[in-house]
């Protein structure tokens, strides 16, 4: 008796890797804008707007920034969208001097 065996290729179309790639590229644009954002100034808050462009992708960020002088610390909330695609961000970081 002899069995015969039947392979099948699958073979990407390129519809899925090119969906993931504009996501990618999103998110490039929106990391652009995000560290165009400007740090608080001593002692300051801020709200601030950036825009960011990666491959052709176009993008907003948002952000608000507050430097607290009497504890040396800034905290930050940040946001963008890109294509649908949403980002956001927070931070708390503390503030120290080295002495040479």
């Amino acid at each position: 008796m002899c069995q015969t065996a039947t392979v099948h290729l699958i073979v990407p179309t390129g519809d899925s890797n090119t969906t993931e790639i504009a996501s990618l590229k999103a998110g490039m644009a929106q990391s652009v804008a995000i560290s165009a954002l400007p740090n608080p100034e001593y002692g300051k808050s801020n709200f601030a707007i950036a825009l960011g462009n990666y491959a052709g992708n176009n993008t907003i960020a948002i952000g608000f920034s507050k430097h607290n002088a009497s504890s040396n610390t800034t905290f930050r909330l940040l946001g963008s969208q890109s294509n649908g695609i949403r980002s956001t961000a927070a931070s708390f970081g503390w503030n120290f001097f080295f002495n040479n």
